[in-house]
Protein backbone atom coordinates (compact mmCIF):
# COMPACT_ATOMS: atom_id res chain seq x y z
CA UNK A 1 0.00 0.00 0.00
CA UNK A 2 1.16 3.65 -1.21
CA UNK A 3 1.55 5.68 2.22
CA UNK A 4 0.11 9.93 1.10
CA UNK A 5 2.47 11.88 3.48
CA UNK A 6 -0.93 12.31 6.22
CA UNK A 7 -0.45 8.98 6.85
CA UNK A 8 3.22 9.52 7.52
CA UNK A 9 1.77 12.21 10.05
CA UNK A 10 3.39 14.72 8.15
CA UNK A 11 1.74 17.97 10.50
CA UNK A 12 0.99 20.50 7.54
CA UNK A 13 2.20 23.79 8.44
CA UNK A 14 -0.44 26.79 9.99
CA UNK A 15 -3.09 24.17 11.18
CA UNK A 16 -1.14 22.03 13.18
CA UNK A 17 1.71 24.02 14.17
CA UNK A 18 -0.24 25.78 16.53
CA UNK A 19 -0.35 29.43 14.38
CA UNK A 20 -3.82 30.22 15.47
CA UNK A 21 -5.18 33.88 15.13
CA UNK A 22 -7.32 35.41 17.31
CA UNK A 23 -9.58 33.48 19.78
CA UNK A 24 -8.22 29.94 18.89
CA UNK A 25 -11.60 27.77 19.93
CA UNK A 26 -11.52 24.14 18.47
CA UNK A 27 -14.42 25.24 16.05
CA UNK A 28 -14.01 28.93 15.25
CA UNK A 29 -14.32 30.35 12.01
CA UNK A 30 -11.00 31.44 11.20
CA UNK A 31 -8.39 28.72 12.55
CA UNK A 32 -10.23 25.30 12.46
CA UNK A 33 -14.06 25.81 10.40
CA UNK A 34 -15.31 22.66 10.94
CA UNK A 35 -16.91 22.69 7.26
CA UNK A 36 -13.24 22.18 6.19
CA UNK A 37 -12.32 19.35 8.08
CA UNK A 38 -15.81 16.52 7.11
CA UNK A 39 -13.35 13.85 5.96
CA UNK A 40 -11.62 13.64 9.52
CA UNK A 41 -8.23 14.99 10.46
CA UNK A 42 -6.98 16.64 7.28
CA UNK A 43 -8.42 19.90 6.67
CA UNK A 44 -9.18 21.20 3.30
CA UNK A 45 -5.78 23.14 2.27
CA UNK A 46 -4.03 20.06 3.21
CA UNK A 47 -6.04 17.77 0.73
CA UNK A 48 -5.27 20.69 -1.64
CA UNK A 49 -1.51 20.43 -1.32
CA UNK A 50 -1.54 16.92 -1.55
CA UNK A 51 -3.60 17.01 -4.55
CA UNK A 52 -2.44 20.21 -6.22
CA UNK A 53 0.69 20.73 -5.37
CA UNK A 54 2.56 23.30 -3.18
CA UNK A 55 2.82 26.16 -5.89
CA UNK A 56 -0.89 26.02 -6.71
CA UNK A 57 -1.98 26.08 -2.64
CA UNK A 58 0.79 29.11 -2.21
CA UNK A 59 -0.64 31.23 -5.11
CA UNK A 60 -4.38 29.93 -3.78
CA UNK A 61 -3.20 31.57 -0.33
CA UNK A 62 -1.92 35.01 -1.77
CA UNK A 63 -5.28 34.96 -3.41
CA UNK A 64 -7.20 34.14 -0.47
CA UNK A 65 -5.37 36.72 1.40
CA UNK A 66 -6.16 39.49 -1.25
CA UNK A 67 -9.53 38.70 -1.10
CA UNK A 68 -10.03 38.69 2.71
CA UNK A 69 -7.66 41.85 3.33
CA UNK A 70 -9.89 43.88 0.06
CA UNK A 71 -13.70 42.81 1.85
CA UNK A 72 -12.28 43.31 5.31
CA UNK A 73 -14.59 46.72 5.68
CA UNK A 74 -17.39 45.81 3.63
CA UNK A 75 -18.09 41.98 5.09
CA UNK A 76 -16.63 40.63 8.10
CA UNK A 77 -13.94 43.07 9.56
CA UNK A 78 -11.85 41.78 12.24
CA UNK A 79 -12.76 37.90 11.22
CA UNK A 80 -11.57 39.00 7.47
CA UNK A 81 -8.43 40.25 8.91
CA UNK A 82 -7.75 37.52 11.09
CA UNK A 83 -8.14 35.02 8.01
CA UNK A 84 -5.98 36.95 5.85
CA UNK A 85 -3.58 36.53 8.92
CA UNK A 86 -3.72 32.91 8.98
CA UNK A 87 -3.44 32.62 5.10
CA UNK A 88 0.08 34.91 5.63
CA UNK A 89 0.73 32.27 8.35
CA UNK A 90 0.42 29.03 6.45
CA UNK A 91 2.23 30.68 3.27
CA UNK A 92 4.97 31.73 5.20
CA UNK A 93 5.77 28.35 7.08
CA UNK A 94 5.27 26.56 3.25
CA UNK A 95 7.93 29.07 2.20
CA UNK A 96 10.04 28.52 5.04
CA UNK A 97 9.25 24.48 4.68
CA UNK A 98 10.41 25.10 0.69
CA UNK A 99 13.97 26.95 2.09
CA UNK A 100 14.80 23.99 4.48
CA UNK A 101 14.13 21.61 1.21
CA UNK A 102 16.76 23.07 -0.81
Amino acid sequence: MIKTKFEFGDSVRGTKQGRSVGNDKSNDAVNHPAHYAKNGENECIEVMRWLFGDEAVKAYCRCNIFKYRFRSNLKNGQEDIEKSVWYENYLHDMLLENNHAD
